[in-house]
């Protein structure tokens, strides 16, 4: 990459300076620009073909505008981030400018407490059912402390709504939801009975009414007089009562997470739905009743069973399990005979014969909290890689039922063992103790009493463990998503505004603090913004600026890198050392630091 770079660096080295010489060999060339001059410099020294040319060089990375956007939106990169993939030829110039000229249209990201559906919440609303992220999302309800509001959110890991459910004052528990597999979780609403099934994108992709509709296609309208479900793994379990007056009788099928049926339903015929991936029903063409089919719904693989007489078959069905417990293990199973974890040739990977373990250990996300007992019998853990290195020496467990842990972003938290915990639904099981241990061993007590393992970099935790409310904390133990700040409240609970005052020749040069609960651009709250004269971090890492008086306000404008852009706010002075920057609506609240 940086050869194709250096070499379109000397190519418009070389047109400038015979420009300069005027083909003549008796002047000297021009200097070659070094790898550190700006890109702006070399994009001033070309013509509009040679910088057609850089272009079709500079863009090795081959990405459209369209995704980059998407790339900024999500997260997945910066403005910093694109301006270094500029300079190394995977996005060009004009792609470049075009991007940030349609990213400046768009509205800064703001988290959940800012979704336009809460109507401007204040501080007496707060999340009172959550569930830890998977697959990059999750669910939450937030309501008013009094209970009444309620609201279910599906966020991305920026704190963005994905999906909206408006409960109203009916009851915040009234809404039930699963973690996420294969891209799907189940929300159900226990009052009105209706059911959704939502991607990871916010999307339905079925619906009770849709299910009802799709059973009435073959019986007819009317024909469904109930229907429930039940959800697994991301496929659901469903089973429609109908009543024409052809027949009377119960349909069953298997729903998968696209939203389609597995197999059309089936008259009067329950279907068993297993944690291990597969489900079975009875085989109608064979007597007696206990021959079955079962289907693996990963594989699509299937057989037919007399499970009263046929072995192989019942080997058949343990080995699916046993495929299912590698594939959410990172490929490793303990043997409890053999004392150690296995491939799945039944090898030994890590012996493990050195430890006396208590109970069974799983790997996950690459690590292996091992529950073992010193010679004397009392309780100790330590964590192994998937190489079986052992990570530090093993350090006390004061509570010898939490023998589980669930290793993520860094840190393990302890659990209770549950022989059928499984590492897919890690983000259920709470810490056992309110502490973090890192994979160095060393201990970070909680201020929560109730804590969950980190997942997609944040840990769900709850100030009190018997309580209604829940917080997402960062890997720095801050509050992920602080609520918003539009009002400021007395010792009574009143809204009380904020006093501006006028000062004159203020300077805002200096660095500042993001206090508040909203952020721009870099000014995210708790990040450091400076501001040197000429250049600062507000809008985008190398911006410049400029800073004058509006009326009894500041007016403060950000160019972007390259002059592509620039953005406009309005500074309100609290005191020499707090302002509030307003973008629109929208207020990041600066405190200068020494």
């Amino acid at each position: 990459m940086r050869k194709k770079i250096l070499t379109v660096f000397l190519a418009i080295t070389v047109v400038i300076s015979l420009c300069a010489c005027g083909g003549s060999s008796g002047t000297s060339a021009a200097p070659a620009p070094t790898m550190d001059a700006p890109a702006e410099e070399i994009s001033m020294g070309t013509t509009g073909d040679e910088a057609a040319a850089a272009d079709e060089v500079y863009d090795e990375g081959g990405y459209t505008t369209d995704e980059l956007i998407d790339m900024l939106s999500s997260g997945e990169i910066t403005i910093e981030i694109l301006e270094s993939m500029v300079a190394d030829g995977e996005v060009s110039y004009e792609t470049y400018e075009e991007v940030l000229n349609i990213h400046e249209t768009i509205k800064p990201a703001s988290n959940f407490w800012d979704y336009p559906e809460l109507n401007n919440v204040t501080r007496d609303m707060v999340i009172k059912n959550a569930i830890s992220f998977s697959e990059g999302v999750a669910w939450i309800t937030v309501a008013e402390k009094n209970e009444d509001n309620a609201h279910t959110l599906l966020i991305n890991t920026s704190g963005e709504v994905l999906y909206h459910y408006n409960i109203g004052n009916t009851s915040w528990d009234a809404v039930e939801y699963s973690g996420f597999s294969q891209g799907v979780s189940l929300l159900e609403d226990n009052v009105t009975g209706a059911a959704f099934l939502i991607n990871t994108f916010g999307d339905v992709v079925w619906s009770k009414e849709k299910g009802i509709s799709d059973i009435e296609d073959i019986y007819g309208v009317g024909s469904v007089e109930s229907i429930e479900i039940s959800c697994l793994n991301g496929y659901l379990l469903e089973k429609a009562h109908i009543n024409t007056f052809e027949r009377t009788c119960n349909l069953y099928t298997v729903i998968k997470p696209d939203g389609t049926w597995l197999f059309e339903p089936l008259i009067d015929n329950e279907i068993s739905l297993y944690k291990y991936g597969y489900c079975s029903y009875r085989d109608t063409d064979k007597n007696p009743e206990w021959y079955r089919i079962y289907i693996n719904l990963l594989s699509g693989e299937s057989f037919s069973v007399d499970v009263i007489l046929d072995n192989a078959s019942e080997e058949r069905k343990l080995k699916w399990e046993e495929e299912y417990d590698r594939s959410n293990q990172d490929g490793l199973l303990y043997d409890k005979e053999l004392q150690g974890f296995t491939d799945d040739s039944g090898n030994i990977i890590i012996d493990c014969s050195g430890y006396n373990i208590s109970c069974t250990p799983k790997f996950h996300n690459g690590y292996c909290v091992l529950p073992i007992k010193n010679p004397d019998g009392a309780d100790y853990i330590t964590v192994i890689d998937a190489d079986g290195n052992q990570l530090f020496a093993p350090i006390k467990n004061n509570e010898s039922d939490a023998t589980d842990g669930c290793v993520s972003d860094g840190f393990f938290v302890m659990t209770y063992h549950d022989v059928y915990f499984d590492p897919l639904y890690y983000q259920f099981h709470e810490g056992y103790n309110n502490f973090y241990i890192t994979l160095e061993g060393e201990i970070y007590e909680s201020e929560y009493e109730c804590i969950y393992p980190f997942s997609d970099g944040y840990s769900l935790v709850k100030p009190e463990r018997y309580g209604k409310e829940y917080i997402f904390i960062d890997t720095n133990f801050n509050d992920a998503f602080p609520q918003s700040s539009c009002e400021q409240n007395n010792e009574n609970g009143q809204a009380v505004e904020k006093t501006y005052i006028t000062m004159n020749n203020f300077s805002i040069e200096g660095k500042w603090k993001s206090v508040g609960s909203y952020g721009f651009g870099q000014a995210q709250p708790g990040a450091i913004v400076a501001f040197d004269g000429t250049n600062c971090n507000f809008f985008s890492p190398s911006d410049t600026y400029a800073f004058y008086a509006d009326g009894d306000n500041y007016r403060l404008e950000c160019t972007s890198f390259m002059s592509t852009s620039t953005a406009a706010f309005t500074v309100k002075i609290i005191d020499a050392d707090h302002i509030d920057v307003y973008y629109g609506d929208n207020v990041t609240e600066l405190q200068r630091t020494k």
